[in-house]
């Protein structure tokens, strides 16, 4: 634990002051005390959500794919530690979903696509109606299944994001800071769609 928070601080320190070398003890740190801890312990969780934000954050800076893989790696672990009731698990497949988007828009690996979009379609299946998070999990598994669309030029993703995007409207009343965004990205698709 005492690894663990010395690492977040280290990172704290890193967002003010942008000192690589704190960076670098952080991903350390969490690397150790993971290591420390066992997997039926709870800080564990904890401890890979950190190495794993730690590692991409040193991706961004250097664009060094180790880094994007291991924190790839690492939010899988995290997933599968997470118990189905799990307050954070959600979270999990969306984080894990993002990497695994990232990594395809580098390299191309439909996988990681596909990867992503069973990721998020696990995240919505976490939000069933009613659940506040619901419009913007359908949104974020919608514009993953376009990627998926513009790649295979599939007539059913195409569909499938458009039907996504509806019901997210439907969900958002007309205060929702979301709603404009989910209008414009069901008309435009509903045009391309038109137009093939």
């Amino acid at each position: 634990m005492s690894l663990g928070l010395l690492a977040a601080a280290l990172e704290i320190r890193f967002d003010h002051v942008g000192q690589l070398p704190d960076l670098n003890t952080a991903i350390e740190l969490c690397e150790e005390a993971t290591e420390l801890c066992p997997s039926s312990h709870p800080y564990r969780i904890l401890l890979l959500n950190r190495l794993a934000t730690v590692l991409y954050t040193r991706f961004v800076l250097s664009g060094q794919s180790p880094d994007l893989d291991k924190a790839i790696e690492i939010r899988d672990c995290e997933v599968a530690l997470c118990p189905l009731n799990h307050p954070g698990r959600d979270s999990s497949f969306k984080k894990l979903a993002g990497l695994l988007q990232r990594r395809f828009d580098r390299s191309g690996l439909f996988l990681d696509l596909d990867k992503a979009t069973k990721c998020l379609e696990q995240a919505l299946a976490l939000h069933p109606l009613g659940h506040p998070d619901r419009p913007s999990s359908l949104s974020d598994l919608a514009a993953t299944i376009y990627v998926r669309f513009q790649q295979s030029g599939q007539q059913s993703d195409l569909e499938r994001t458009i039907e996504l995007l509806e019901e997210a409207l439907a969900l958002s009343p007309g205060g929702h800071p979301d709603r404009v965004d989910f209008i414009r990205g069901s008309q435009l698709l509903s045009t391309h769609g038109s137009r093939d």
